[in-house]
């Protein structure tokens, strides 16, 4: 969508949140290009509806990966990639962590029998092999997210 299309949309959603009822919205994204349009949204819409006791916010540390990226190399996995980057050694927009959430849902979504039979079950110098340690490197990915992503909405709100 166009960054227009994309504000009018949530715009739209948000508000509909609200006449349904619901006082404190939170817009979360996992995309980089929409971070931007999700916080002037929310600023926008709480600005303009202060009055009637609704809050609106956007909670950017759901999309914080440099953390992800911290906690995967902290760990012992060697991934070469810049911790903020959105790119690492295999120059192409994929990181470890990022496969190994999308993997957690569903490993095929990662093409892992593909890429294992092709000889690529890598990502920037990293094994996605065993999967089981992948798997349980993404359950701690989840886990941050979670503690991250909570934190802030309790911040945001006052508690």
């Amino acid at each position: 969508l166009a960054a227009a299309t994309y504000r009018a949309v949530l715009t739209d959603m948000a508000t509909s949140l609200k006449g349904m009822g619901f006082t404190n919205v939170i817009l979360i994204g996992d995309s980089g290009g929409n971070q931007g349009p999700m916080k002037e949204v929310a600023a926008a819409l709480d600005e303009k509806f202060k009055a009637s006791g609704s809050r609106f916010y956007f909670i950017p540390e759901y999309y914080d990966y440099s953390s992800v990226q911290k906690l995967v190399q902290g760990s012992g996995i060697p991934e070469q990639i810049e911790i903020g980057a959105s790119q690492g050694s295999d120059k192409i927009h994929e990181e470890y962590g990022i496969d190994a959430l999308m993997a957690l849902y569903d490993p095929k979504s990662i093409r892992i029998d593909e890429r294992t039979k092709a000889n690529r079950a890598t990502i920037n110098g990293v094994s996605l092999l065993p999967m089981s340690k992948t798997l349980e490197m993404a359950k701690k990915i989840v886990d941050l997210r979670t503690r991250l992503t909570v934190d802030a909405i309790n911040k945001a709100m006052g508690k």
